[in-house]
């Protein structure tokens, strides 16, 4: 095997196991889980929606078509307003892009967007996230989850995805949900 082939092969590895961490972050955005699971009826749950995530993505796949949507417009707008306000520290124009419900969810702890406005304001002065390929959608409707493979920079570097859930209310797009998983 050449060198090309060989690259080839691992770009396939690299993009089968972020599918892996990308369905299942999908997966608890989907099933609402506030956190990660921690009971068996939790996991139990998480693996039921998996499976059928799985399922039908495979059956998508199998009939050339795709589980992915396009993203709105005007949702996608909303959503780059909120990533402009968390990347450039601005927590109160961030709590412009939220619901009243909106919570952050990282490595199991849930945050409400008072909390998280102030940590982004604190903290995000030197907070950078490139995207690492291209964002996934699901959804339609008033709802969309989107999922970004992406590398955040702060004093630390983490390889990870954010999956956000977008909400339509009274006509205005706005960040539900903000879960970030990674390194």
């Amino acid at each position: 095997m050449n060198r090309t082939e060989q690259g080839r092969q691992a770009g396939v590895v690299k993009r089968s196991l972020r599918w892996i961490a990308m369905a299942g972050a999908l997966a608890l955005a989907v099933t609402g889980c506030a956190s990660d699971p921690t009971t068996s009826d939790e996991y139990g749950e998480l693996s039921a929606q998996l499976a059928s995530v799985t399922a039908e993505r495979d059956a998508l796949a199998a009939a050339n078509a795709s589980i992915w949507v396009e993203l709105p417009a005007e949702a996608a707008t909303a959503l780059a307003a909120y990533g402009a306000a968390v990347t450039s520290a601005d927590g109160q124009a961030m709590l412009e892009h939220v619901t009243d419900t909106y919570t952050f969810i990282s490595y199991g702890d849930v945050t409400d967007a008072t909390a998280y406005a102030d940590w982004v304001t604190k903290y995000y002065a030197n907070f950078k996230v490139e995207l690492l390929g291209d964002p996934m959608v699901l959804g339609g409707g008033d709802t969309y989850i989107v999922a970004e493979p992406e590398r955040v920079t702060t004093p630390a570097l983490k390889d990870g995805f954010s999956v956000f859930r977008l909400v339509q209310v009274d006509g205005v797009w706005l960040v539900d949900e903000h879960r970030f998983t990674g390194e």
